[in-house]
């Protein structure tokens, strides 16, 4: 039986931006204004890097939580709301594809969140991300 690994096995960033926002604000890339007072932070990572820019919506992982992305993303960032992330800040691992504690965000999942097709997105992401090659 053959050994067989995914070729893209995370993508990754860390926050460069985590803010308050009061309820009844809206950020640019928010469909609409904020219901509750929200917690944003800001991911380098765009559609530059190959995650795609449209549908809006989706899902990242900080601290082992899912947290939500608000609107769509941008050329090189992206916006979650990490309200509900206890001590989320700057520095903190953003998990786009790939594991963080036991949650996870499959290559399938990510492909039905953004529409575009499996055979599509790894290429997409896998060219633009650093690498890091591993024996696992």
């Amino acid at each position: 039986m053959a050994d067989i690994r995914p070729v893209v096995r995370a993508l990754k960033s860390r926050l460069i931006t985590v803010k308050r926002f009061a309820r009844g604000e809206q950020l640019a890339y928010a469909e609409r204004p904020f219901t509750r007072d929200t917690r944003i932070a800001i991911a380098p990572i765009g559609f530059t890097d190959g995650y795609p820019r449209l549908p809006p919506g989706g899902y990242a992982l900080v601290h082992g939580m899912r947290v939500p992305i608000v609107g769509m993303r941008a050329t090189e960032h992206t916006v979650l709301d990490v309200t509900d992330v206890a001590g989320a800040q700057v520095g903190d691992e953003a998990v786009f594809l790939g594991r963080q504690g036991a949650a996870e965000i499959s290559a399938n999942e990510l492909a039905a969140a953004t529409g575009v097709p499996l055979i599509e997105l790894v290429p997409r992401i896998g060219r633009m991300a650093r690498r890091v090659y591993c024996d696992e």
